[in-house]
């Protein structure tokens, strides 16, 4: 994914930048929708309704839209605030790439962050995720941050799913690191939940491998694995396959307790594999 943070910020910072428009605005931008209203100023204070924007390079391909219902701001339009932003990021076949939605935006240009209050919500197309999160920091220049309640959703429903108190997201969207996850399920019969949590995609930007450390606890029926270490490797429907148990892991199963290097859970059959100075204990 060739997505910038700067065209991120850009659309974060765009209806504040739309309420001073001016003939001489950005050659590009392209006003789709008249404000409902002239721009007003009362008391100082700028306010417009109903704004549809759009870019189009020199083709006329439309590399962003947004929407937002309303956007008031401070006289010196330092500050803005924008309600019910729906934000659009397309790639150069017009196929949507990202979508944003969030109830409330507030842009400092001063500063140079935004935040998006939620539940705001962030769908990146190409690998088919999509995250909620209370808000959402944009800074330029840094990844932004999902902080809150954060939910990954792996599945079209939200069935599978991993919650978490905080997500970092790079800059170009590839990486993405969940911290302090608590009981997330993650198929119909598997949960975890632990420290950190780090998303590892294929060649066609699907989910391929889930990566649990500092404290993984994995439940499946009457199995229950812990280690310092997790691997959930997904198949080709995003639904996990193995679980891989490294850095002194325990599993209990059916009354035994298990130890050893290296524990492979085979999540369909429940099938337990140890290696490396295994022991097992009646409990």
């Amino acid at each position: 994914m060739t997505f910038n943070l700067k065209t991120f910020l850009i659309l974060a910072l765009v209806v504040g930048v739309a309420i001073g428009l001016t003939t001489t605005f950005m050659k590009s931008a392209k006003l789709v929708k008249d404000f409902e209203k002239d721009v007003e100023k009362k008391e100082f204070i700028p306010e417009a309704n109903s704004i549809e924007l759009s870019e189009l390079d020199a083709t006329a391909h439309r590399s962003w839209k947004i929407k937002a219902e309303k956007s008031i701001g401070t006289a010196d339009m330092n500050k803005i605030e924008s309600d019910n932003i729906t934000a659009q990021i397309f790639d150069e076949k017009d196929n949507l790439k990202i979508q944003i939605k969030s109830p409330k935006a507030h842009i400092n240009r001063e500063t140079q962050i935004s935040t998006l209050d939620g539940p705001a919500e962030v769908f990146m197309a190409e690998k088919g995720t999509k995250m909620i999160a209370d808000h959402f920091i944009i800074k330029k220049g840094k990844p932004f941050e999902a902080i809150g309640h954060v939910k990954i959703l792996l599945s079209p429903d939200g069935a599978r799913h991993i919650n978490a108190n905080k997500a970092i997201i790079s800059e170009d969207m590839n990486d993405i690191t969940l911290y302090q996850i608590s009981q997330s399920p993650v198929s119909p019969n598997l949960l975890i939940r632990g420290g950190i949590i780090q998303m590892e995609h294929n060649s066609s930007n699907k989910p391929s491998k889930i990566i649990l450390s500092s404290g993984a606890w994995v439940k499946s029926n009457e199995t229950i694995c812990e280690s310092s270490r997790l691997d959930v490797l997904l198949d080709a429907n995003g639904d996990p396959s193995m679980a891989v148990f490294t850095g002194s892991p325990i599993a209990t199963q059916k009354g035994t307790r298990i130890r050893a290097q290296k524990i492979e859970y085979i999540v369909p059959t429940e099938q337990v594999k140890a290696s490396g100075n295994v022991r097992t204990e009646i409990i």
